[in-house]
Parts: C-alpha cells; structure tokens; sequence
C-alpha cells in the first residue's frame, strides 16, 4: 500500500508542475483567474489521471482543502492553493494545510501561484 501510495503522489506531482507549466506558458488566458478557478484547472489535469478521484473544496480533518487525492480509503495527496503574498501568506498556508491533515496525512503540497 505505502509503495502504491508513494508512486500515486509522485505521479500527482509530476501532472501538478505539468499543469502549472501550461498555465505559466498560457497567462493570457489564466493571469485574471481567482484561486478556485486555478484550482480547478488543476483538478483537470489531475483527474485525467485519477479517474474522478480529485476532488476539490474537500472536508478532511479540520476544514476544506483545497484539493484531495483519495485513492480507495487513503489519502494520497491533501493540497492548499494560495497565491503568494509574502512570506506571511506562505507561514499562514501551511498552518492551515496542517489543520486539514490527518493521521494517514504524511504527502501535502503547497501550491502557490
């Protein structure tokens, strides 16, 4: 399971610097765009891979993160989206990533645009 688990995230990542590459290359069309609708680019490109199993705005531990990874019963992936403010807006992201983790919680990225 922890092996499947691992190469389910690493395979989230590699699609999540995919995505963010075409949306960098593209900012004619994704400069304007609030977070959720970043967001919800990346959960396209994400499902694609994950077959459905991408959610978004998902309740887990204390709160809703921005984008969940479930793959059967585990948590692959638990991600926070932010646009960077600063380094507060980073400090604040994380404590708030943290909030929604659980105990089955180890792989949650960053995702700052």
């Amino acid at each position: 399971m922890a092996r499947h688990d691992a190469k389910a995230y690493a395979e989230s990542l590699r699609l999540l610097r995919g995505a963010r590459n075409a949306m960098e290359r593209l900012g004619l069309l994704t400069s304007d765009m609030p977070e959720e609708r970043l967001r919800d680019v990346l959960l396209v490109a994400l499902n694609a891979y994950f077959e459905g199993q991408s959610t978004g705005e998902t309740l887990n531990g204390k709160g809703k993160t921005d984008i969940l990874i479930r793959v059967g019963d585990r948590n692959v992936s638990i991600s926070e989206c932010k646009f960077y403010t600063g380094p507060k807006s980073v400090t604040d992201a994380l404590d708030q990533l943290l909030r929604y983790t659980d105990n089955g919680g180890r792989r949650t990225p960053l995702l700052m645009f």
